[in-house]
């Protein structure tokens, strides 16, 4: 390599190593800063304001990247993450059980991701109790990622004042009959989304996760204690007369 093209002045590099650059500059660094494409529920004592820029009323969705909100939102659930304990939002921070949801919103195909925790978790929990006999079938399972389901919300008195729950539906015929997607392509194109949810989900809950009794991250406590396990403590010195 000659010493021009490992300069930092633009004009110095050749045009070979811009083009790779140009090409590969987000390569590696999708963590840094990313943002995940959330989508909220509006509470009473939310900020989000909409694409007008009005301040939202509680009880919409409301999908960040877009500030789009909605009352329902009819959706494919691509990933449920582990469950994980982080510090809450509240004055004083305290561990909250929580997991993530990833899916995409069908009439946009935009991605997304909800936190869920407290009185959120029950409805996610009986989803999940729901589709298991279809998931789990021998003879005609069905992929979660495969329903159409309809995500709307319910307002109920909590430990912190009134709030919302989400309700997810699966969305049936006249007859009752749960209906599921029917196009191959689409779901070709929601089965890539889910590797890629899972690697990203486990990626942020090791930046986030802590010990439920402490408080303390996981991810330094592990840290902390490979170096005590890897780093050899020195040998004690031996007097045995002799110079050193």
């Amino acid at each position: 390599m000659t010493k021009d093209l490992v300069k930092t002045e633009t004009s110095e590099i050749s045009p070979e190593v811009k083009e790779f650059h140009k090409k590969n500059a987000e390569a590696g660094s999708g963590n840094i800063s990313a943002q995940l494409p959330q989508l909220k529920v509006t509470e009473a004592n939310s900020k989000n304001e909409g694409l007008d820029g009005q301040h939202l009323p509680e009880g919409s969705f409301y999908y960040a990247p877009t500030q789009a909100d909605f009352k329902t939102v009819e959706v494919s659930i691509l990933t449920i993450s582990r469950g994980f304990w982080a510090m809450n939002n509240q004055e004083k921070p305290e561990p909250k059980f929580n997991q993530l949801v990833g899916g995409m919103m069908l009439e946009s195909l935009e991605p997304f991701v909800m936190f869920m925790g407290g009185t959120r978790l029950q409805n996610l929990w009986d989803f999940g109790k729901e589709i298991k006999p279809f998931t789990k079938s021998k003879d005609n399972p069905f992929a979660m990622l495969g329903f159409r389901v309809m995500l709307s919300l319910k307002k109920i008195e909590t430990n912190y004042g009134k709030n919302h729950i989400i309700n997810f539906d699966l969305i049936r015929d006249k007859k009752g009959q749960i209906q599921v997607l029917n196009d191959a392509e689409l779901l070709n194109m929601l089965r890539g989304g889910v590797d890629k949810n899972e690697e990203l989900f486990e990626s942020f809950i090791n930046q986030k996760e802590v010990d439920r009794t402490t408080g303390q991250p996981i991810a330094e406590t592990l840290a902390k204690t490979a170096r005590e396990v890897f780093t050899p403590n020195p040998p004690t010195p031996v007097d045995d007369g002799e110079p050193r």
